[in-house]
């Protein structure tokens, strides 16, 4: 890392007796262990040269070294002015230690919070002395973050449930931190998240080394499929997935249309017969074809979801590749079933009509997921 810091020291907006605290990307040591100047020596030069003024610690960081993220931990707790933490898109590992050293933390409504066991590279052979002192240090290193969390978490949380998030590594949105007792308060600060070139990118920070459920953490960030580099859609089955999910929140396929009573060749004859009605639907609609995927696989008919594939086929072909704002298909679609065109619900819940399934909250969520084609 050389003399590069991984923070930045700014003159805030906030007034004269405030400044910005930038801690963008990964913690790390400056490499230099043998001259005693590692990375949190001179972050306790530069919090010396803030004079006591209050501090918005700003973080966008997936962690990283977990001793220099204790050490400026300490270095923020001992700090005379007041420090308010504000996350800028992820704050994960060694990065949350830090954060708890203020004494209020702010987390966007899209962010994301991790919390994990820490580890260690062991780039050569050891015995197995070493590796118990190893395994030791790796512990007794839990043991001071669990007591980290304990502190900020103020009896929301037991140890041993922070224990047990750490050896899942918990990935955690605004309101379960919020409601785990990690941050203080949510806001509506813009994160912008993105997969480039297999590397995740949060608010122009790349983080490389998050390596495993980029995209599903960059679609919890933005609540949309994530295209790669050359234009071409990641995961394949994202849309049949998420059109699933609108079908559970609808009611469609909550009840199966077979009875268990009914003979096995019958059974299998109307099970046949459900498939072909549904693939009768068909065509050259991408949502269409992936609403009926996901009706063929939950137990839904052709009739259940008619009203659905009437008005998705019902918007231009050149609203498939959002050319259109979600509004304007929003009312495309809704005129559509308005107009009665398209008679039939969506299967009622526990059998009991419900008059109010075609809502304007309904299609909503079925032109989300058209429009992020």
């Amino acid at each position: 890392m050389g003399n590069k810091k991984f923070w930045e020291i700014r003159n805030s907006a906030a007034g004269d007796d405030t400044v910005d605290l930038l801690l963008y990307g990964e913690i790390q040591s400056d490499g230099s262990y043998f001259t005693g100047k590692n990375s949190s020596t001179s972050f306790a030069e530069d919090l010396n040269s803030c004079g006591g003024k209050n501090i918005n610690l700003r973080i966008n960081s997936p962690g990283g070294n977990i001793f220099e993220a204790q050490a400026i931990y300490n270095l923020l707790k001992a700090y005379k002015g007041r420090v308010t933490a504000h996350i800028d898109g992820v704050c994960a590992s060694a990065a949350t230690v830090v954060a708890c050293a203020a004494e209020s933390i702010i987390m966007p409504a899209n962010s994301l919070f991790m919390i994990h066991n820490p580890a260690c590279y062991m780039g050569d052979v050891a015995e197995a002395d070493e590796l118990r002192k190893t395994a030791d240090m790796l512990d007794s290193t839990k043991a001071s973050i669990v007591n980290v969390y304990l502190a900020k978490t103020k009896g929301k949380l037991t140890e041993d449930e922070i224990r047990s998030m750490m050896d899942s590594e918990t990935w955690m949105t605004s309101e379960e931190a919020l409601g785990n007792g990690f941050v203080d308060e949510v806001d509506d600060f813009g994160v912008n998240a993105a997969l480039n070139d297999g590397v995740v990118v949060v608010n122009g920070i790349s983080m490389p080394h998050i390596k495993a459920r980029q995209e599903e953490l960059v679609r919890m960030m933005t609540g949309k499929r994530q295209v790669n580099n050359v234009g071409q859609e990641t995961g394949k089955n994202d849309v049949i997935d998420q059109i699933k999910d609108v079908l559970a929140k609808l009611g469609i396929g909550t009840q199966q249309d077979i009875k268990p009573q009914v003979p096995v060749k019958a059974a299998d004859d109307q099970e046949k017969e459900r498939i072909q009605a549904l693939d009768a639907l068909k065509g050259d609609n991408l949502y269409v074809n992936a609403l009926v995927e996901a009706a063929k696989n939950n137990g839904s008919t052709a009739k259940s979801i008619k009203t659905f594939v009437d008005a998705m086929n019902a918007v231009p072909k050149s609203a498939e590749k959002t050319s259109l704002t979600v509004d304007e298909i929003t009312k495309l679609i809704t005129d559509q079933l308005s107009s009665g065109a398209a008679g039939v619900g969506a299967m009622p819940q526990n059998g009991i009509a419900d008059k109010t399934v075609r809502t304007k909250a309904a299609v909503d969520e079925i032109v989300a997921i058209a429009n992020e084609g």
